[in-house]
């Protein structure tokens, strides 16, 4: 979707500013756009002048909005997900680990949906919860809240599901009885930290830290199960 020149031109000045800033900047009409680092804490955060991002929007389409993540995290923060929604553009990052400009990940729902089996995953981009966020809207036309998300977040005192999947319209239900019901889990976790969708014939969808993204016996995942979620158009 973005220019081979545009993608090298972000690592390289992601190289440049490393290790003493994040870098940032524009993909405007298919090409990288550097911009000045504006934060308060270049190294782990970034801000670009609003005026200046305002006046490539007037001037036309902004495509992209870039930053690097020096020595980490591989996958976007809970600021990060909340400034891409807001934006409401798709946002990439390029993470340098080592002094290593890896090739740059997006993000946003204005790319085109990830096939939905045999993706990598990545934390608030392609994990248990954004599957069945995008599941539902392929299959069914339906935009679930994104729930910003840091990528420990269950490790670090929240409960997203608990707190969360009555927000996005679900109720509880006694048993999996109807495609689109989401079965909710605890994995190694002292809360729910894993949600997958059933899909019939006993088959659930659903995507594991370290693993592809894939379609499994619903069975074996019961002994996992917490609660059953169905989404108010199922009803």
């Amino acid at each position: 979707m973005f220019s081979i020149d545009a993608i090298t031109e972000a690592r390289e000045h992601a190289a440049r500013e490393y290790p003493a800033k994040e870098s940032c900047g524009l993909i405007f009409d298919g090409r990288y756009i550097p911009l000045e680092n504006l934060a308060v804490n270049p190294s782990e955060d970034f801000k670009i002048s609003p005026e200046v991002y305002l006046s490539y929007c007037e001037l036309g389409t902004v495509e992209a909005v870039m930053h690097s993540h020096p020595n980490g995290p591989q996958c976007p923060t809970k600021l990060d997900m909340i400034g891409q929604e807001a934006c409401n553009v798709p946002w990439g990052i390029v993470p340098i680990l080592f002094g290593s400009t890896l090739y740059p990940f997006f993000w946003g729902d204005q790319l085109p949906i990830a096939p939905l089996v045999g993706r990598q995953f990545r934390m608030g981009v392609f994990d248990c919860y954004g599957l069945v966020r995008d599941w539902y809207r392929q299959e069914r036309s339906t935009t679930l809240p994104l729930f910003p998300r840091d990528p420990d977040w269950w490790t670090n005192g929240e409960d997203m599901i608990a707190d969360n999947f009555r927000t996005a319209g679900f109720v509880e239900v006694p048993e999996v009885a109807k495609v689109g019901d989401v079965v909710v889990g605890k994995i190694l976790a002292r809360v729910e930290n894993h949600c997958a969708v059933y899909i019939g014939d006993g088959l659930i969808l659903h995507h594991l830290a370290g693993r592809l993204s894939r379609r499994e016996a619903l069975g074996p995942w019961m002994r996992y199960k917490t609660r059953v979620f169905r989404h108010e158009n199922l009803l």
